[in-house]
């Protein structure tokens, strides 16, 4: 069996040296516990949550395509379409890119597909409990529905899902914080509306350079209604961004939080508060918020002690799957099991999701640390 060991900062996955890829004895089978070599244990059957994924940007690109073709592209059309879709390199280029593939969105069962896939993959990653942001109210308008009979709907197929793959899931409404200050009061009051069908929190993303001071009204009518608030911040603004949205919005997590490595006292400030930062490395590459995997924030803010969890924030664009992100964090930057083991770790106890379910899953943490493979926990969860 042939396994990379985790590889130091040193040269891209691309490169490194073939010499590094190494075949076990073939007792290796065998051994359990602080006998099994650092980095061969298999990341997919670690329990983890995925905090910071949108689900609009992460519609499996066969079905991009799928829906693409409907609409009249020829093959031609399609494979440009894909091209545009892989060579993102801004927030703006990113968010026009993001709104074209919406859409391709024209008719329920669109969102129903969308909707199981999204799950199955999640399954397939490890992930055990799964919060996807998003906000139901373009495609509803699109489809001649209301944003709530849409959710409903798209609950209901979570639901179904999840639970057949033995899952729990939780719903981040989180409007762009470009729309107009009637619409983000809106938002937060129909999230506060869908707290009865599974929506857990209230976030924001978009443009930072449009800021943290006009989502403060909104973000206070969400948490007054029971909601945790987890603003986009640090990602393609400075770290002021961060401490702006600690300071406005006293978020329970930070979708980002990349470019707080830039302040020594903010990142003392996010440690000292165990404040998540929901990391999503591929997408920081692509936005230039890193110049590459290996010069990326992710081990040095890990090794401050920042509660990080991994991400893939849209799959469709950058990480093909959470699972991705953990492979790259050990195939390139070097992150041992432990270290591993420690942020899927911070993503349960960072998740807004059932006590049980929880702790069920951080016992799989330790096993699968000890050297046990855990499979995904089984089908007895509800909805969170």
């Amino acid at each position: 069996m042939s396994v990379w060991i985790p590889y130091p900062i040193a040269h891209d996955l691309a490169h490194a040296p073939s010499s590094l890829r190494v075949v076990l004895p073939a007792a290796w089978g065998s051994l359990k516990g602080s006998d099994v070599i650092d980095g061969t244990r298999d990341l997919a059957t670690l329990p983890k949550a995925h905090l910071h994924v949108h689900l609009f940007g992460s519609i499996r690109l066969s079905t991009v395509e799928d829906l693409a073709r409907r609409s009249g592209m020829d093959d031609a059309a399609v494979k440009a379409l894909v091209a545009d879709i892989q060579s993102v390199d801004s927030i703006k280029t990113f968010l026009v890119q993001c709104h074209r593939v919406q859409d391709f969105i024209k008719a329920p069962e669109d969102i129903d597909r969308i909707c199981r896939e999204f799950i199955e993959d999640e399954a397939a990653a490890g992930v055990v409990h799964t919060e996807p942001s998003f906000m139901p109210h373009d495609a509803a308008r699109t489809l001649g529905m209301t944003p709530e009979r849409l959710f409903r709907r798209m609950d209901s197929v979570f639901r179904a899902t999840a639970r057949k793959y033995g899952m729990t899931a939780g719903y981040v409404m989180a409007p762009n914080r470009a729309r107009n200050a009637s619409y983000l009061k809106e938002a937060a009051k129909f999230a506060v509306r869908m707290r009865r069908y599974g929506v857990v929190a209230f976030g924001y993303g978009g443009d930072e350079s449009w800021g943290h001071e006009r989502m403060v009204e909104a973000v206070d009518i969400a948490r007054a209604g029971g909601l945790r608030i987890d603003p986009h911040a640090g990602e393609t603004a400075g770290p002021k961004s961060v401490s702006d949205a600690l300071r406005l919005t006293h978020a329970d997590r930070l979708a980002h939080g990349t470019t707080a490595i830039k302040d020594a006292k903010l990142i003392s400030k996010l440690v000292r508060l165990q404040i998540p930062c929901d990391i999503a490395v591929v997408s920081n590459v692509h936005l230039g918020v890193a110049a590459t995997v290996i010069s990326h924030p992710l081990r040095r803010m890990v090794e401050a002690g920042v509660a990080v969890t991994l991400n893939a924030d849209d799959t469709t664009f950058f990480a093909k799957s959470v699972l991705e992100e953990y492979e790259l964090a050990r195939k390139v930057a070097g992150l041992s099991d432990r270290q591993l083991a420690t942020i899927a770790r911070n993503s349960l106890n960072a998740a807004y999701m059932p006590e049980p379910t929880r702790q069920n899953a951080l016992n799989g943490v330790a096993r699968w640390l000890r050297g046990r493979g855990v499979s995904a926990p089984s089908g007895q969860r509800q909805i969170a």
